[in-house]
């Protein structure tokens, strides 16, 4: 298995805070210790896979990272029985 290092910014951190933050307050569980994506988030029934960019003039290039990440990240998704 090959190790990476994964670069993650004061802003995007900040970014990830303040979207989880009003879901767990709210009564929401999130987690950020789920690698490769940024964060889950399960509330009312309904569970939320996170992948957040922090952009800046060029945000077309991180729109489509997260597109492929997201898509890349399907193997993630089980399926939940009643």
């Amino acid at each position: 298995m090959v190790k990476t290092q994964q670069k993650r910014s004061r802003k995007h951190e900040a970014l990830i805070k303040a979207f989880g933050e009003p879901v767990r307050q709210a009564g929401g569980v999130l987690a950020t210790n789920v690698h490769p994506r940024d964060m889950t988030l399960d509330a009312a029934y309904e569970h939320w896979l996170v992948e957040a960019k922090t952009v800046g003039t060029k945000a077309e290039l991180a729109v489509r990272e997260a597109i492929g990440q997201v898509y890349a990240y399907r193997h993630f998704v089980t399926a939940v029985k009643d």
